[in-house]
C-alpha cells in the first residue's frame, strides 16, 4: 500500500481502526507496521503508538510470546503464509490474569501489481467459546440428568428401561433368558423417622453402591421408585439369579447394618423371561413387583420368585 495516504486519509484509516471492535494491524508492502487499532493494542497488552514501525515478523513473535498456541501464531509470519489469506484458530493470548481466546485473520492487500500490503484482524471470540463451552457443559449435565440418578448414581428408572427393551431384543435374538429383581429396604419409613432424613439418603446411597459393587460386570443397576432399586441380570436363568441377588443383596444389608448400627434388610421379587415368550419387559417389570409384594408380606429380608417359576426354591439354604 502507499507508504503515504495523506494527512485526512490517516486520520480516517486511525479514527476507524480505532472503532472497530475488532483488533486490527495494517501493514506496508515492506511488512512494516502502518497503523494498529485501539483494540488489537488492549488484547497484546501495548501501547498502540509502539506497534508503528515494528516489522511484522516482530510484531507476530511478541505476540507468541503471550500465546499458549506459540507455534499457532508463528505459523502467521509472512514467509509461512505465501502471500495468500488464513485463518488461525483458535489462538489464547495471556495478558495478567487475564486469558483471551482470538480468533487471528491475514489478508493480502493487492492491486493490479500485486500484493502491496497485508491486514490481520484480531476477533476477541473469549466470551462467545465461553458462552459454547457453558452451553456444552449444561447439555452435558441435561443428559446425564436425565438417566442418572441424582441422590445414588445409579441409572434412572427411565434409563433402566430403556436398557430393558435393548436386553429384551438382544434375549430374543439369542433365545437367551434374563432377569429382573426389585429390592426395597424393608422398613425405610421407620428408618427415616429413627435416624432422620439425611441418614436414609446415605443409607440409600450406600446401598446402591454395594449393590453395584457386587453385581456381575454385565448386570445393570438402577434406582427404581424412592427406596426401591432394580436390578437386569442378563442370561439369568431362575437358579443362577438366586445366587447371584443371595450374595449381592446379603452384602447390601450387611453395608446397610454397619451403616445403622442396627440390623437392616432388604427384601427382594424376581422375574425371569424364558423363551418362548410373548412377554414385554413391562410385563417382567410387573411380575417381579407381584413377587416383591410377597416377599414383604412373608417377612422381612425375604426373596420371592414370581409364579410363573414354579421351580424356584425359596429356601435360603438351597441352591437348588
Amino acid at each position: 500500500m502507499p507508504v503515504s495516504l495523506g494527512w485526512t486519509a490517516e486520520r480516517a484509516l486511525a479514527a476507524l481502526l480505532d472503532a472497530l471492535d475488532e483488533g486490527a494491524l495494517v501493514f506496508d508492502e515492506r511488512q512494516t507496521c502502518k497503523a494498529a487499532g485501539r483494540r488489537v493494542a488492549e488484547l497484546i497488552g501495548a501501547d498502540a503508538r509502539s506497534l508503528i514501525g515494528l516489522h511484522r515478523s516482530e510484531l507476530v513473535e511478541r505476540i507468541a510470546t503471550l500465546s499458549t498456541a506459540a507455534d499457532a501464531v508463528r505459523a502467521l509470519h509472512d514467509e509461512g503464509l505465501g502471500g495468500g489469506s488464513t485463518v488461525a484458530d483458535p489462538i489464547e493470548i495471556i495478558i495478567g490474569d487475564h486469558p483471551r481466546t482470538v480468533v487471528w485473520t491475514s489478508v493480502p492487500i493487492e492491486d493490479r501489481a500485486g500484493s502491496v500490503g497485508r491486514i490481520d484482524i484480531l476477533r476477541d471470540v473469549t466470551r462467545e467459546r465461553r458462552a459454547e463451552q457453558d452451553s456444552a457443559e449444561m447439555a452435558r449435565r441435561l443428559s446425564l440428568a436425565s438417566i442418572v440418578d441424582e441422590l445414588t448414581g445409579l441409572m434412572n428408572r427411565r434409563r433402566f428401561e430403556e436398557e430393558c427393551q435393548r436386553e429384551h431384543r438382544r434375549s430374543q435374538r439369542g433365545w437367551a433368558p434374563y432377569a429382573l429383581a426389585r429390592i426395597d429396604v424393608d422398613g425405610m419409613s421407620r428408618i427415616n423417622a429413627a435416624h432422620g432424613r439425611e441418614k436414609g439418603d446415605e443409607l440409600l446411597s450406600r446401598v446402591a453402591e454395594e449393590l453395584k459393587a457386587t453385581r456381575r460386570e454385565y448386570d445393570l443397576v438402577a434406582r427404581f421408585d424412592d427406596d426401591e432399586l432394580v436390578i437386569l441380570l442378563p442370561g439369568c436363568d431362575a437358579r443362577t439369579a438366586k445366587k447371584v441377588l443371595r450374595r449381592a443383596v446379603a452384602a447390601a444389608a450387611a453395608k446397610g447394618s454397619a451403616i445403622l448400627g442396627a440390623a437392616m434388610t432388604m427384601s427382594t421379587g424376581v422375574a425371569v423371561w424364558t423363551p418362548p415368550s410373548g412377554e414385554l419387559p413391562t410385563d417382567l417389570v410387573e411380575r417381579a413387583g407381584v413377587a416383591l409384594a410377597a416377599a414383604r408380606a412373608k417377612a422381612p429380608g425375604s426373596l420371592k420368585l414370581d409364579a410363573e417359576a414354579a421351580e424356584w426354591k425359596d429356601d435360603p439354604t438351597s441352591d437348588a
